[in-house]
C-alpha cells in the first residue's frame, strides 16, 4: 500500500509544467501565411490539444483561443478547439490558447490552463482585384459623377480617383472615397453647343487595400468640359451687379490678380483653395463698398495645379478656377 501511495505521489509530482500541457498542434511556432488575392486575407487553422491523461474538459467549447494582432490590439477569448482565423492585416501576431479543466489529477477543479504563446506572421503581397465598370455622367448640378463596381475584397481600404487635364500637370490625384461614386465639383459640362474654352477631362482609379497595395489602373473616362478663360477682362466703373471675373494672367507663375465687382456695401471674402477643397490662403476679408476691385494672389510657395478661388459677400457667391503652371 506504501509503494502505491508513493508511486501515486511520484505521477502527481512529475506532472508537466502547467504551459506544456496545453498547446497549439497547429499552426506551429514562427509559421508564415500569405492572404489570398480573391478575399484579401489569410485563413490560418488552428487547433489545440492538451495532455489528455492528467486533465478532464467537458467539450470542445471549453477551448479558446486569443490573438493578439500586430498593433497590439488583442481578440476576445472565443471558442472552439479548432477553427480558422481570417487575417486581414500584414504583420506580425501572437497567439495564446486556454482550457477550462473541470478536473485534473491533482484534483485540482474548475480552473483555467493557458499555453505559451505561438507567433506568426501574415504577408500580403496581392493587390486588390482592377476596379470595373467606370463610367461617367451628368450629375444634377452639371458635373461629372463618376461611379463603377463595387470591390469585395475583405482587406478594401478605399478608390484613389486620378484625372488629366492639361499635359502640363499630367495624371494627378484629385480625391479619394470609400463610396462606388464620386462626383467632380471642380468641373461643369458644357451645356449647349461648344464654348470657346471647352476641353476633356479624363478621370481613372485603382483600389487600394488596409496594407497599402494598389491595384492597376481602371480603364478610363472623359468627359467635356467649360474652360477657363484666357483673357483678361475690361473692368467697369459703374457694375452693373455683383461679379467674380476670370484671374489675369490665367495660366499664370507665380503671380496673378483676380478683378471682381460689388454691386452694395457689405462684407467681402475672397479664399482660395486646393482641389481637394482644403483652403489655402485668404486674399480678402473686408467691409468694401459699391465698386470695381482687384486682389493680387501669390503662388510662389504652391506647386503647380489647379486651384478654385471664391468670392462671398451679402447674398452673392461665385467661384472659379486659375491653373498655376511652374
Amino acid at each position: 500500500m506504501k509503494k502505491f501511495l508513493l508511486l501515486f505521489i511520484l505521477i502527481i509530482v512529475s506532472a508537466p509544467s502547467f504551459a506544456a500541457n496545453v498547446y497549439f498542434d497547429y499552426p506551429r511556432n514562427n509559421d508564415v501565411f500569405y492572404s489570398s488575392a480573391y478575399f484579401g486575407q489569410a485563413g490560418v487553422e488552428y487547433r489545440i490539444l492538451t495532455v489528455s491523461s492528467w486533465y478532464y474538459v467537458k467539450s470542445a467549447s471549453d477551448y479558446q483561443t486569443q490573438i493578439t494582432y500586430p498593433d497590439g490590439s488583442k481578440s476576445d477569448w472565443v471558442p472552439p478547439q479548432t477553427g480558422v482565423w481570417l487575417c486581414r492585416k500584414a504583420g506580425s501576431y501572437k497567439a495564446q490558447a486556454r482550457v477550462w479543466v473541470t478536473a485534473d489529477l491533482s484534483f485540482r477543479t474548475n480552473y483555467w490552463l493557458y499555453s505559451n504563446y505561438i507567433n506568426f506572421t501574415v504577408i500580403d503581397n496581392e493587390p486588390p482585384k482592377t476596379p470595373t465598370g467606370l463610367s461617367v455622367a451628368r450629375s444634377s448640378n452639371n458635373h461629372p459623377v463618376l461611379s463603377w463596381h463595387n470591390n469585395s475584397e475583405f482587406d478594401f481600404k478605399q478608390y484613389n480617383i486620378y484625372k488629366y487635364t492639361y499635359p502640363e500637370l499630367g495624371w494627378f490625384l484629385l480625391g479619394t472615397t470609400i463610396n462606388t461614386y464620386y462626383e467632380d465639383f471642380s468641373e461643369s459640362f458644357v451645356l449647349h453647343g461648344h464654348e470657346a474654352n471647352e476641353h476633356w477631362v479624363h478621370y481613372k482609379i485603382t483600389a487600394e487595400d488596409i496594407n497599402s497595395n494598389t491595384s492597376p489602373y481602371s480603364s478610363e473616362v472623359d468627359a467635356l468640359v467649360r474652360g477657363m478663360g484666357l483673357e483678361k477682362k475690361n473692368i467697369t466703373s459703374e457694375p452693373l451687379g455683383y461679379s467674380l471675373d476670370q484671374n489675369y494672367p490665367n495660366p499664370f507663375n507665380p503671380n496673378t490678380t483676380i478683378y471682381y465687382n460689388i454691386k452694395e456695401n457689405g462684407l467681402v471674402q475672397i479664399k482660395v483653395f486646393d482641389m481637394q477643397g482644403q483652403e489655402i490662403a485668404e486674399l480678402v476679408n473686408s467691409i468694401q463698398g459699391s465698386g470695381s476691385y482687384k486682389v493680387n494672389f501669390d503662388a510662389s510657395n504652391l506647386p503647380s495645379g489647379l486651384y478654385i478661388y471664391t468670392i462671398t459677400t451679402n447674398d452673392f457667391k461665385q467661384s472659379k478656377k486659375m491653373l498655376l503652371l511652374k
